[in-house]
């Protein structure tokens, strides 16, 4: 009900937006989140070359879909355009040195070399995402997995946009990455 230009609301449909307005941002981060976990196993899909359900995939609006599609054939076109040949996929990793594990995202040669990667799908690449993939390495070679050469973070950004050259990044030595 208006009065005077003042909009006037009852308690309880006042409660109501504030109670709604104090969680907007965790469905809106949990929204996301969901989106890179759907393109995650989307891509899990591709490299295990299954066709492995992706919970919740029905729930979602026409636009997440093509979001995800978009993230994943981005994915998909870098690893043919760079004949990149995937080893392992959703590989665990541990250290009972360390007491921690975790999941690498993939195991690949590319032009004969290995490499451990992960997947983002965040707005950039930072240097924290190479002391992730530093620890599963670390975690590979002490569970006796040896030969690789380094890193490869790929990020393709929740809407589906993706820039090879600025969107993928090696790193050889990890000497750094794995102290820190």
């Amino acid at each position: 009900k208006r009065e005077k230009n003042i909009l006037l609301v009852d308690a309880d449909d006042f409660q109501r937006t504030l109670s709604e307005a104090r969680s907007a941002h965790r469905r809106k981060k949990e929204g996301a989140a969901d989106i890179g976990t759907m393109a995650h196993k989307m891509i899990e899909n591709f490299i295990t070359q299954k066709d492995e359900q992706i919970d919740g995939y029905d729930k979602i609006s026409e636009d997440e879909r093509n979001q995800i599609i978009k993230i994943t054939a981005n994915f998909v076109n870098w690893a043919k355009d760079n004949k990149v040949e995937f080893l392992e996929s959703e590989k665990r990793v541990y250290s009972e040195k360390h007491w921690v594990a975790g999941t690498a995202d993939f195991t690949c040669l590319i032009n004969g070399k290995k490499w451990i990667g992960d997947i983002k799908t965040g707005n950039a690449i930072y240097p924290e995402y190479f002391y992730q993939v530093a620890a599963y390495r670390m975690m590979c070679e002490e569970m006796g997995e040896s030969g690789f050469v380094g890193s490869v973070i790929i990020n393709i950004k929740k809407d589906g946009t993706f820039n090879e050259y600025e969107d993928v990044k090696f790193l050889e030595s990890y000497e750094d990455e794995k102290n820190a």
